[in-house]
């Protein structure tokens, strides 16, 4: 009797722990699914793209070309203020050129350091001190000395601190064509970052319109589904009925199998478009979409369209400063047959220890001029090297305006033709479901005319790939859309 109760106690137990550990593995599944229903969400176009510009990492390191550019200018500007520096030179020598020469910079020389104290204790002079006349022997003598203190000094040690300030005055106007070209060029990248971003733009919809077009295939094969679902059922209660043979079942089943496959399909796109979105903005978590994303076209004509593009093109405008740059270059090289003057100020002392000694500080102020009398034509033939760069991008300029022009006018007639391609398809599938559900009328009474299984999953595999046709003239056309837009220098962003 107590085996028993005890037996019964612990069966209770083991019920209670084990429904416990469900309750808090329910639980703990709940909280994961509620965090990432928390943190996921359905984006639309306007704010991926705003996500985009400001998390995707290539944008930003296209930016910092424009940071560059602004701090190239700076450096450009930098040479017209000249520059400073301070150097303390601490040298111990004992050769006479430069001891005596430091000695004298430190203002010490004396006339012990020329070799008087042998002088006046030679013999010739010993005579002339004593008014005694000299021999010409004794004079060739006194001639001949080599001091030692002169020639073999004893080693001096000099410290030597100076600031030394230099600035160029005139440079044949190079200083002046290296910042106008310096500030082009953050006209210029300013234009390309523009661009830039606005091709960005248009990954994004790709990216973004490419997942609501895989969010239609899958709605698209999993109502075909339910269609192959119920044919399946339809014929096999006609083949129970004996009125259909039983190739007609697996035929049917069949193509469910067959659709089941293109949905996975369907899926994995979506996935993978999102992914893409994921990447192009830097959110991940991003799960899904919402409607498609058109661009109303404000295109009144095309010849207009043509010529109001080019004051607004990013790119062109890109290389508008390209070619300014380069005209410039034309005067940056031809100042090199100019005279370049420049100042050099420098104050200091020489002293043989550290520290501040004004009676023995000195100051040096110079300007100089220099001007290349002949360089061998040098600079006659990068002057033309430089024309012949700035006609270069000329011609491209040129080819862009073309360029351009053609472009809007590919985009235009492609977005007419989309358009066109989208009725016409929409058309289609309406038909195509007309007459699926009128032989589907004809296989489900089998009464006006003998129809097979065949016939009806070729008619729907005709819905599907019409409406799949239709979702992606949709994209086609959204796409065609942007690309106009964007040819014609306008943004996707709002």
């Amino acid at each position: 009797m107590i085996s028993t109760c005890y037996a019964i106690i612990h069966l209770q137990k083991y019920k209670i722990s084990r429904g416990l550990k469900l309750m808090l593995k329910k639980i703990s599944i709940g909280i994961v699914i509620s965090q990432a229903l928390l943190f996921s969400y359905t984006a639309n176009f306007d704010d991926s793209i705003k996500l985009a510009i400001k998390n995707n990492q290539e944008l930003k390191a296209k930016k910092l070309d424009v940071e560059k550019a602004k701090q190239e200018l700076r450096e450009a500007k930098s040479y017209d203020r000249g520059k400073i520096e301070f150097n303390e030179n601490i040298t111990n020598t004992n050769n006479p050129l430069y001891v005596f020469g430091m000695k004298l910079s430190q203002r010490q020389v004396s006339f012990m350091d020329f070799g008087f104290d042998q002088f006046l204790s030679s013999s010739a002079m010993g005579k002339i001190m004593t008014n005694a006349t000299p021999t010409p022997a004794d004079a060739a003598a006194l001639l001949a000395t080599q001091p030692s203190k002169l020639n073999n000094p004893d080693a001096i040690t000099n410290f030597e601190s100076k600031v030394v300030y230099e600035v160029p005055l005139y440079t044949g106007g190079k200083l002046d064509s290296a910042k106008e070209m310096a500030s082009l060029q953050v006209g210029a990248n300013e234009a390309k970052y523009a661009r830039d971003e606005k091709l960005l733009g248009l990954e994004v919809l790709k990216a973004y319109n490419g997942a609501v077009a895989a969010k239609s295939f899958i709605k698209i094969t999993e109502d075909s589904k339910k269609i192959a679902n119920s044919f399946i059922k339809k014929s096999q209660r006609l083949y129970n009925d004996g009125l259909v043979r039983k190739f007609e079942v697996e035929q049917a089943r069949s193509a469910y199998k067959s659709i089941d496959i293109k949905l996975q399909e369907a899926r994995t796109n979506f996935k993978l478009a999102i992914a893409y979105l994921q990447f192009l903005t830097g959110d991940k978590n991003i799960d899904d979409v919402s409607e498609l994303k058109h661009f109303e076209s404000n295109i009144e004509g095309l010849a207009s369209a043509q010529e109001g593009a080019i004051s607004k093109r990013d790119d062109y405008t890109y290389m508008d400063y390209n070619v300014k740059t380069m005209k410039e270059k034309i005067k940056f090289d031809t100042a090199d047959r100019l005279p370049t003057i420049g100042a050099h100020f420098e104050v200091g002392m020489n002293d043989e220890m550290l520290g501040l000694n004004y009676n023995k500080d000195y100051y040096v102020a110079a300007v100089g001029l220099k001007y290349t009398i002949f360089d061998g034509d040098l600079s006659s033939i990068k002057r033309q090297k430089a024309m012949v760069d700035y006609q270069k991008v000329q011609n491209y300029q040129n080819y862009m305006r073309d360029g351009i022009a053609l472009e809007i006018k590919q985009h235009y007639e492609n977005l007419k033709t989309e358009d066109k391609t989208l009725k016409e398809k929409m058309e289609v599938a309406s038909m195509s479901r007309n007459i699926l559900n009128e032989i589907k009328d004809v296989y489900d009474d089998n009464l006006r005319f003998r129809t097979n299984m065949m016939h009806l999953l070729m008619q729907l595999g005709n819905m599907v790939q019409a409406e799949a046709d239709v979702a992606m003239a949709r994209y086609n056309k959204s796409i065609a859309e942007a690309n106009l837009k964007l040819a014609v220098g306008e943004s996707l962003i709002k």
